[in-house]
Order: structure tokens, then sequence, then C-alpha cells
């Protein structure tokens, strides 16, 4: 009995047991919504590109911003508005921020703007341990352990 604990303890002990064995694959999608000047109101011809960000799977971030033609209040609330008006044709749950016009370029036009980015994680065990099973959507934080 001695034998085996003394094996177990020098084989684990100090030894990173998961290197190598999982492979984690992270995916970031990037879309852009342009709006009108002064408006929160989502455009036709873009909700199409909303539909096919809503059908994916993900941890879906939306950041409004906006051009710097009025003060930084009520930009960084037109940013607010045009980043709700957005996640809510998407749905889910999203992370719903606005930057005002703190990264405004001076370009007008492209100034005003969503940013949708959606990652994508997916984890791969070792098939030996893991069974080849693949995680894969929305992950946040996931504790996994290596040992059969």
């Amino acid at each position: 009995m001695k034998f085996l604990t003394l094996f177990l303890a020098l084989f684990f002990v100090g030894v990173p047991v998961h290197a190598g064995w999982v492979t984690e694959t992270y995916t970031v999608h990037e879309y852009k919504v342009l709006f009108d000047t002064d408006k929160s109101e989502v455009k036709a011809h873009e909700v199409a590109k909303l539909k096919a960000v809503s059908a994916m799977a993900g941890n879906v971030e939306v950041i409004g911003s906006a051009d710097s033609r009025a003060s930084e209040s009520y930009n960084l609330a037109l940013g607010q508005r045009r980043a709700n008006a957005v996640a809510a044709l998407i749905g889910g749950s999203a992370t719903v921020s606005s930057l005002g016009e703190s990264t405004a370029s001076g370009n007008m036009a492209l100034d005003r703007n969503v940013i949708i980015r959606v990652t994508q994680v997916t984890i791969n065990p070792n098939p030996v341990f893991g069974k080849g099973i693949d995680i894969q959507g929305p992950v946040s934080h996931i504790y996994y352990s290596t040992l059969p």
C-alpha cells in the first residue's frame, strides 16, 4: 500500500495533469449595425443581419456608440438606447453597454453604430478521459477534471 501511495504522490504532485489533454477554441464574430443621426431605431436592412446573429450560440456583447456632435452624457445615453434596441431584436441574454463618443474616429457616419461581438467557446477533452465529448456554446466558466 505504501508503494501505491508513493507512486500516486510522485505521479500527481506538481504535474499539471490537464496540460495538453484539453483544447479550447475561441471564435469571435463581430458585426456592426449603423444608425442615422440622433436615432436609435434599427434600419430595416440591418434586421436580417440581426436575425443571423440571434441564431448563433455564444456569449453576446452589444456595445453602442455615437458620434461627437452632442454632449458626452447625451451620447452615452444615445449609445445605450441603440444597444438596447439591437439587444431587443437579437433576444436572449446579451451584455449591453455604451461607449458614447469615446471611440469616435471623426467619421460621423461610421461612429453612429452598435458593435455586436459573439464569442463561441469549444472545449474538446482528451478522448481517453473525456470520451470525445464536445462542449459548445455560451461558456463563461467551466471547471473540469481530467482524472477518470
